[in-house]
């Protein structure tokens, strides 16, 4: 829970530092219990095949209470590209092909974008993930979404893995 807890302080602290002083006022959920759980790995499991594929996917509502009364994100920030942030590099050890989304050239290859669907009213990524690289996997359970444009996101959303407990997701590809 400690590590969790510290992970959840360094994306504020991430966030905040991207804007010069008094210019970030966005929106970030500020309850620890508050989080939800709207990314997914599927399938879950402890053993997989080299070869296997699993699919992770982030879908956020546009309206949504994440921060206390109903807010429509896209109406308000004028984004229709929110910025997904994930902490761990196993994407470059593995093939992935993404089927909503997109990810972000260059040095800040953990930024992914989810863009806004406009017949469902979310902001939506996921991504196939064939795992070609055998041994042991242990992946942060969180993940940031930020959205808003300018330096400074108008809403900051961290969000956990559905039906995972813990800091991290463990499993392990064999041959």
């Amino acid at each position: 829970m400690r590590i969790l807890l510290l992970l959840f302080i360094a994306g504020r602290l991430l966030f905040m530092t991207q804007c010069d002083k008094g210019e970030c006022i966005g929106q970030s959920i500020l309850d620890f219990n508050d989080i939800p759980r709207i990314a997914s790995l599927t399938p879950l499991d402890t053993i997989f095949t080299q070869g296997s594929i699993i699919n992770f996917s982030v879908t956020v509502p546009s309206t949504n209470t994440y921060f206390g009364d109903p807010v429509n994100m896209l109406e308000e920030s004028g984004d229709s590209l929110a910025s997904l942030v994930l902490y761990n590099d196993y994407f470059e050890v593995n093939t992935y092909n993404f089927i909503k989304g997109s990810q972000q050239e260059g040095p800040f290859s953990e930024v992914f974008f989810m863009p806004y669907n406009a017949d469902t009213q979310n902001y939506e990524f996921e991504m196939e993930i064939t795992l070609d690289q055998v041994g042991d996997y242990s992946i942060p359970s969180q993940a940031d979404i930020e959205i808003g444009l300018g330096d400074c996101p108008d809403f900051f959303v961290t969000t956990f893995f559905e039906g995972v407990e813990g800091n991290v997701i463990d499993f392990r590809v064999v041959e």
